[in-house]
């Protein structure tokens, strides 16, 4: 590692780390409950 690297590391964390939690993929949204339609506010 170049010294730049290390003081990097130091400062914000291991790049190495960051990357990894970058690249893992995000919890997925709570799913809406597409089954059930709308709730219809008017009568037509």
């Amino acid at each position: 590692l170049r010294a730049h690297e290390l003081e990097d590391e130091l400062l914000f964390g291991k790049p190495e780390e960051s990357a990894e939690v970058a690249a893992e993929p995000a919890p997925p949204p709570e799913p809406a409950p597409a089954q059930e339609p709308p709730p219809i506010t008017y009568i037509e």
